[in-house]
């Protein structure tokens, strides 16, 4: 049998734990080199950028990343790790709140007792409470007016950017174990809100999709607005629908709620090269 990666497992019977282990092997490869050609969260980028991460001849991809241009100014990228949605929002929202004092205030006020309704509901104190301090540090750097460059530093440090994602996965998880009779509704493979928790919110790597954007923000009493960049036309009959460059998702903006605004892309992998 020829694995990915040219890998051969040879002979008369295929070794589960020696596959297991190859294909292990293959995804900590696949991690380092991600790892060694993204930062965690990147500098200012200009949009012109993904012109060049795209096939000139994708027409889709090139208008819509021109329709882009008509709402952002530049972007900053996030290393695809599983968790770019939590440190795309976590950076964001802090850079923002370096202009807004007054959302600052009631951010952090939210924040701090976000660790006691944890508790509340059965999450052990000692395991979170490194976790809760990190995310406290940085809003508290936020706070003293530290320079963006500071502010991105920190999150480019990988003990402290991940400690901040393990916190945010919890009050996401948190909030949807609290509201469960909603959020039941929206879970596949006949699991609980709990067990979909434990597998596909609290761990580390695993993507998010619409119900963690929108438990995230309601549990930060935050907006979150993301774009998500796709490969087809609208199938629309309005024909301004049929030109729109990206699907906007929008968490439920809570009352006296703060716009945190991001750009989720999620587009199809560049052009292949020849190996």
């Amino acid at each position: 049998m020829i694995l990915p990666g040219g890998i051969s497992l040879a002979g008369t019977g295929v070794n589960c734990l020696a596959y297991d282990e190859a294909i292990m092997a293959q995804q900590d490869r696949i991690q380092q080199e991600i790892a060694v050609q993204n930062p965690l969260v990147s500098e200012r980028l200009e949009l012109s950028v993904l012109y060049k991460e795209y096939a000139e001849d994708d027409n889709i991809y090139q208008q819509k990343i021109k329709d882009l241009h008509k709402k952002y100014s530049y972007i900053r990228k996030t290393r695809p790790d599983g968790n770019c949605f939590y440190r795309a929002f976590g950076f964001s929202h802090l850079e923002a709140l370096l202009d807004d004092s007054k959302e600052l205030q009631r951010f952090k006020a939210v924040s701090a007792k976000s660790k006691e309704d944890l508790v509340s509901q059965g999450f052990t104190e000692f395991t979170i409470e490194d976790f809760h301090n990190t995310f406290m540090d940085l809003i508290e750097q936020v706070e003293k007016r530290t320079p963006v460059a500071d502010l991105l530093a920190s999150f480019n440090d990988q003990s402290t950017s991940d400690y901040l994602v393990v916190y945010l996965r919890l009050l996401t998880s948190g909030y949807l174990q609290r509201e469960s009779k909603f959020f039941e509704h929206f879970i596949e493979g006949g699991r609980t809100v709990k067990e979909f928790c434990q597998q596909e919110v609290e761990p580390m790597c695993k993507e998010s999709d619409h119900i963690h954007i929108i438990a995230l923000a309601q549990a930060l009493s935050v907006s979150i607005q993301g774009t998500l960049v796709v490969s087809r036309v609208c199938a629309c009959p309005c024909s301004a629908a049929a030109h729109l460059a990206a699907l906007c998702l929008a968490a439920p903006f809570p009352s006296g709620g703060f716009l945190s605004a991001f750009h989720l892309s999620t587009p199809k992998p560049p052009r292949q090269e020849q190996f």
